[in-house]
């Protein structure tokens, strides 16, 4: 019999964080939205870029708050400089990249230029979904609201949160 993976989502204030990278041993992935890390104490800042170092995956998604993505802790952990916010109007390259149409709809996203690793969706110049290596481990950014219109509901959702979630030991962070 093969056991099949799941996912399990657990919702923590940045005060819960643990205090060493080995409290993560059943975590593969964190998403951070609309959170700073500026008020998390040294020893945790230090344990999650020990786990990351370690194996583990970061997501940073935007939101409206995107000037937290600029604080120095997320900075130094980001593929992308954070560069402003603009409007959109709807999202061409996630319809190409995955494979399902995206309603036109104006949306907001975070603008920003990569720094470091690759760009999975969008480009150089206005990276939608970027990626950079981080030890054994990878940060992921992206640049859009994952609970806003239209990604919710977006048949799309499904891959995106694949490529996003998936196995470091399978991403291949040199294309």
């Amino acid at each position: 019999a093969t056991i099949k993976p799941h996912t399990r989502l657990v919702y923590l204030s940045v005060l819960e964080l643990p205090q060493h990278w080995s409290e993560y041993d059943s975590i593969s992935a964190i998403v951070l939205k609309g959170v700073p890390l500026n008020h998390i104490t040294d020893k945790q800042y230090d344990a999650l870029r020990k786990w990351i170092a370690r194996g583990g995956t970061l997501v940073v998604a935007s939101d409206s708050q995107y000037t937290l993505l600029q604080e120095p802790r997320l900075r130094d952990l980001l593929p992308v400089q954070i560069l402003g916010i603009q409007q959109l109007e709807g999202l061409h390259d996630f319809s190409e990249h995955y494979g399902f149409p995206m309603p036109e709809k104006p949306l907001l996203a975070v603008q920003a230029r990569l720094t470091t690793g690759q760009v999975l969706v969008g480009s150089a110049e206005l990276p939608l979904l970027a990626q950079r290596p981080f030890g054994k481990g990878r940060v992921v950014f992206l640049a859009v609201d994952y609970a806003a219109s239209p990604l919710t509901g977006w048949p799309g959702n499904t891959a995106l949160w694949k490529e996003i979630l998936q196995p470091v030991e399978t991403v291949d962070i040199s294309r």
